[in-house]
């Protein structure tokens, strides 16, 4: 049987190693200035809370459409059920994949220009199903035709 001083021991001179990564995330501070734009994409797996976010930012646009904004035409340019995005299975070519991420790049730039010179608000990238062909983006919850073979890890 090995003791919890034992455990302790263990666990303490883990993570004191030098070669190890810390067993934290630094945070980032950001700017905070009152045009602050900041984009949030919630991931997680089907059953993790997608629904409880698209609740709140719902709520939020609704209280104060410049407090929260759905990008509609981002959204889509990220994934699309009605035809393809950047996180859509992939049948295209390559090239074709890379002018739709240089297009969405751009449109992520524009929305934020946009809304710093509005005073900055809060992009809600995913977890819009208000927003048609869009859907929460959460694995493995895909409804498009070609990303059903995804379900299956």
């Amino acid at each position: 049987d090995v003791g919890s001083a034992e455990v302790h021991a263990a666990v303490r001179s883990a993570m004191s190693a030098p070669i190890r990564t810390p067993q934290y995330v630094q945070k980032t501070r950001f700017n905070n200035s009152k045009n602050s734009v900041r984009a949030v994409f919630v991931a997680g797996l089907e059953g993790s809370g997608h629904h409880a976010w698209q609740d709140l930012f719902k709520a939020c646009m609704d209280m104060d459409s410049n407090a929260c904004h759905v990008p509609e035409k981002l959204q889509w340019m990220l994934y699309n059920n009605a035809s393809f995005g950047l996180f859509n299975a992939w049948d295209g070519t390559e090239s074709k994949w890379y002018d739709l991420r240089q297009q969405t790049l751009n449109k992520l730039k524009e929305q934020k220009a946009y809304w710093e010179a509005r005073g900055g608000t809060l992009l809600v990238l995913n977890v819009a199903e208000y927003v048609s062909k869009v859907g929460e983006m959460s694995y493995p919850n895909f409804i498009h035709g070609p990303e059903r073979s995804l379900r299956k890890p």
